[in-house]
């Protein structure tokens, strides 16, 4: 260990370099040894998965946090058995979102999106209809459009509760 502080070994910039080698080098070389015995050492590879657990934990969150797909899908869309959706109104649903978002337009393919949905999650099925307005259509089984909750809006009245209703009045007008 050196005993000149710390503020006059940058300074030598040049030889910084050099100096930590002729003062540390041993140690460093030490360490190196070192911890190639415990990764030889480590035949399941149980110490090093344990050490780096928490950095492939962190790296995974910052990049759900920062993925489009991720953040589209909390936005606009929602998961379950009885959920699913038009891949082309996924597609276009998710381009949108991309360019409302970062006010660029979306590059991504209809593969890569069908793709990078299927990463992220193994559970959604992609088939084409059999039945329907749109038979023989790609559809994504799996994921759907987020529902409206109209239970905590106030005076405000889902649309499709208020039709359901108008057309029970109007069967009932026509069985008098």
């Amino acid at each position: 260990m050196t005993s000149k502080p710390l503020d006059q070994l940058i300074k030598v910039e040049g030889k910084f370099a050099e100096l930590v080698v002729a003062t540390e080098g041993a140690a460093i070389l030490t360490w190196a040894v070192e911890g190639a015995m415990l990764d030889y050492a480590d035949a399941g590879g149980l110490i090093f998965s344990t050490l780096k657990q928490t950095m492939v934990e962190a790296a995974k969150a910052y990049t759900k946090e920062n993925s489009l797909y991720w953040q589209w899908i909390e936005a606009r869309m929602r998961t379950g058995d009885d959920a699913d959706v038009d891949f082309v109104e996924a597609f276009d649903s998710f381009r949108d979102y991309v360019n409302v978002s970062t006010k660029e337009r979306c590059r991504d393919r209809r593969r890569d999106f069908k793709a990078a949905l299927k990463a992220m999650l193994p559970q959604l099925v992609f088939a084409n209809r059999t039945s329907g307005p749109h038979k023989n259509r790609l559809f994504i089984k799996g994921l759907g459009f987020t529902k409206f909750d109209a239970t905590d809006a106030g005076n405000v009245v889902d649309i499709t509760e208020a039709l359901k209703i108008k057309t029970d009045m109007a069967n009932v007008e026509e069985k008098k």
